[in-house]
């Protein structure tokens, strides 16, 4: 599954950031490929965005420049992000995510079909 990782918070404007290709091994629930994409998009030990380090996974591709010198990093996500899953917004909430279309955690259906 193909995650796009969207920073609207403390951005001028919404602006793409990644692209998160997620293990099928994570299975059909989509909150585990949310959490994928959150957690290897923030900057635990040092930056995800410049591809080396602790924080480095080949599953992520950054989109977009990074900030010139000293070396910075893209920031990490944050609740107000979006991810955007086959047509599917999804917006980072304090206690995971929740449909933009909706505005409520997803249901035990939308875990297991959506973004499928």
């Amino acid at each position: 599954m193909k995650i796009i990782v969207i920073h609207v918070t403390g951005e001028e404007a919404p602006t793409h950031r990644a692209v998160v290709t997620t293990p099928a091994a994570l299975g059909d629930r989509i909150d585990k490929h949310l959490q994928y994409a959150y957690r290897w998009t923030q900057n635990t030990g040092d930056s995800w965005s410049y591809g080396d380090g602790e924080d480095r996974n080949p599953n992520v591709q950054r989109l977009g420049p990074l900030h010139p010198a000293p070396r910075r990093g893209i920031r990490s996500t944050m609740v107000g992000d979006r991810l955007l899953v086959d047509g599917v917004t999804w917006v980072v909430a304090p206690d995971g995510f929740r449909n933009e279309t909706f505005g409520e955690k997803p249901t035990d259906l939308e875990l297991l079909f959506c973004g499928r």
